[in-house]
């Protein structure tokens, strides 16, 4: 199936990290090893996606960071979240969206490339790397 012309989201979506060695759709409640990434890697990475701007700096804490891509046709809020662990290690970002669903491909092509293991988080816990967006229902 087709993603729809416009994606939508309301923190029900995100961006997660997940296995770097695997591109078929998954559930997240099926995977083991996922990939860490500094939060400080993550969010630099995010920022140099063209358009993207940073809204709330990472203060108190990395938990109020927020970015933000904006175009006439539409715009991507991202949050952020930390795994429970020592260190500022990303748990994801939280995604609200209206924007051409090419934005959102494009966004996730662009932070696979810097960081492979970044999936796509539906809100039923499917995982969609950037290469199979289409089996999204």
């Amino acid at each position: 199936m087709q993603l729809p012309a416009r994606f939508h989201a309301s923190l029900d979506w995100a961006l997660i990290p997940g296995p770097v060695d695997q591109i078929r759709p998954m559930s997240s409640l099926d995977i083991r090893d996922i990939v860490e990434l500094s939060a400080d890697s993550v969010a630099e990475s995010l920022l140099a996606f063209p358009g993207m701007r940073l809204v709330q700096p990472a203060e108190p804490d990395w938990w109020a960071w927020r970015a933000r891509w904006e175009s006439a046709d539409g715009f991507i809020a991202l949050h952020f979240t930390l795994f429970d662990k020592p260190g500022f290690i990303w748990g994801g970002s939280n995604i609200t969206a209206d924007c051409p669903s090419s934005a959102l491909v494009s966004l996730l092509y662009h932070m696979n490339q810097q960081h492979p293991g970044i999936w796509l988080h539906d809100p039923d816990c499917g995982m969609y790397a950037w290469q199979h967006l289409s089996d999204i229902p």
